[in-house]
Parts: structure tokens; C-alpha cells; sequence
């Protein structure tokens, strides 16, 4: 109970520091937070990082808990990825990527990281919304996807080809 309650607190102390771009509180946290560190608070502070767009924060929380799945969900079904593709940053797209976020994940609504781009590119277009790299977000996923589906085909061309040999 008392260490529930300890945790809590450092917690909502990570999640202030990553929201309010304060580093040096932040490193404090996650070294309070020590053995205590888990999979459900890297995927909430994850999340609270991408919404900030603080890659460096999110680069910590990763490698603070190699283990942690970068395609872990939250309530709605947003992987950190889809958090960073919908406010439009490309840095934290990019540093998900590279630590193998699956780009055809989708949320609870059916939307992937591309259709979360996209449609706030297009639908909402509110200022804070938008940056320079609105564009290159949607590029550089639709890249992916394409990859990944030539990939798809591929692995079901093979098997398609080993069904028809005879033995």
C-alpha cells in the first residue's frame, strides 16, 4: 500500500516534468523511481511524451525498460506511435520507428498512424495541430505501409509457392 502510494507520486512527478519540458525533474523521477519502473508507466509516460514531443524523454523511458513493447496501447487503443503521428512529430515518428513501432496497428475506431496524420492534416488544421512536418509524417508512413505491404505479398507469394510444389 505504501509503496503504491510512493509510486503514484513519482509517477504523476515523471508525467508533470515530461508534460512541462522540465529535465532535470524528470531525471529525478526515473531515478526515484528505480526497480519500481514498469511496463504500465513507460507506456503512460511514453504517451505523455509523445503528446509533448519530447523525444528525449521518451528515448530514456525506452531505454529505461529495454523490455517494454513499443506497440503497447493505451485506453483507446493509441500505440505511442499513433500519438506522435497525430501531433504531427516527426522526430518522435522517426524514434519510434526505429525502435520497431508496427505502422499497421490500428486503434479502437480502426485508425492506424498514417489515417491519424492524415486526418489531422486535413480535417482539423488547427494551428497547433499543424507543423512543417505534417507532410513528411504522411510521406514517410506511407512509405512504410507500402513497404510493409509489398513484404505481406511477398511472404504470401512464398506460400502460395511452397503449396503448389509436390514432394
Amino acid at each position: 500500500m505504501y509503496i503504491d502510494r510512493v509510486k503514484s507520486n513519482i509517477v504523476g512527478r515523471l508525467n508533470n516534468a515530461i508534460l512541462e519540458n522540465r529535465a532535470e525533474d524528470f531525471r529525478i523521477a526515473l531515478e526515484d523511481l528505480g526497480d519500481l519502473i514498469d511496463k504500465e508507466i513507460v507506456a503512460n509516460a511514453v504517451g505523455f511524451a509523445a503528446m509533448s514531443k519530447d523525444v528525449g524523454a521518451a528515448k530514456a523511458l525506452l531505454d529505461a525498460l529495454p523490455e517494454f513493447d513499443i506497440d503497447t496501447k493505451n485506453g483507446a487503443g493509441f500505440t505511442p506511435l499513433m500519438l506522435a503521428a497525430s501531433y504531427n512529430s516527426r522526430e518522435m515518428v522517426d524514434l519510434f520507428i526505429s525502435y520497431g513501432a508496427e505502422i499497421t496497428d490500428k486503434n479502437n475506431k480502426g485508425e492506424t498512424a498514417l489515417d491519424l496524420a492524415t486526418k489531422n492534416k486535413e480535417e482539423l488544421g488547427k494551428e497547433y495541430y499543424r507543423t512543417e512536418y505534417s507532410d513528411e509524417i504522411i510521406d514517410c508512413l506511407e512509405i512504410l505501409n507500402g513497404i510493409k505491404k509489398v513484404e505481406i505479398k511477398r511472404k504470401d507469394s512464398k506460400l502460395n509457392q511452397n503449396k503448389n510444389r509436390s514432394f
